[in-house]
């Protein structure tokens, strides 16, 4: 939301400010186009102005009110590169490769990853290097190397759902700092 105003969403606001300036260098240098999936739950024009003004022209929108347009987005891209979205650990039990960004201090917003799908804090080399370095991964390297994280997160038992980890998760970076988990 780029009108926030409590502590939690300016952090996370401040988050996408830099990766969408670390995106936005890549463009520069490259035929890089940018996939963007508008959420309903926001103001979709205003956040659609302000990924414009920090992005360079090659940049597609898929529209909230497209069905699943976020898992769309994942699943046609190369690679995902985004914050805290559970549609990001989707999309690596799906096969697909992505890449998890948290430039604050809060554990809140460090997914749950293997670690080559997560860089906290990272210079722009670092991002440029670790895009690269997927890229250009094989798919059965890439397959084989998440394959038993992935596996901790994502399940199909009933009993122990993908978002039951990711809430047991979030409840345990609350309860080791001062942060009021998010509502629900």
């Amino acid at each position: 939301n780029p009108l926030a105003s409590d502590e939690f969403s300016l952090t996370r606001l401040r988050n996408w400010e830099l990766i969408f300036g670390y995106v936005n260098q890549l463009m520069s240098h490259s035929e890089l186009q940018v996939s963007v999936a508008l959420s309903s739950s926001s103001n979709e024009a205003l956040v659609r102005d302000w990924i414009e003004s920090r992005l360079a022209n090659a940049t597609f929108f898929r529209s909230s009110i497209e069905r699943f347009a976020t898992y769309r987005a994942v699943d046609s891209s190369l690679i995902s590169i985004g914050e805290a979205s559970t549609a990001l650990v989707e999309g690596v039990a799906r096969g697909n490769r992505c890449l998890a960004m948290n430039f604050s201090e809060l554990d809140l917003l460090s997914l749950p990853l293997p670690p080559i799908l997560s860089l906290i804090r990272p210079s722009f080399e670092e991002f440029r290097d670790r895009l690269n370095l997927l890229s250009a991964m094989p798919a059965e390297e890439f397959a084989d190397l998440v394959a038993e994280d992935i596996r901790k997160v994502i399940n199909v038992d009933e009993q122990d759902l993908a978002i039951t980890k990711i809430q047991t998760y979030i409840d345990q970076v609350c309860d080791k700092t001062s942060l009021v988990r998010p509502k629900t």
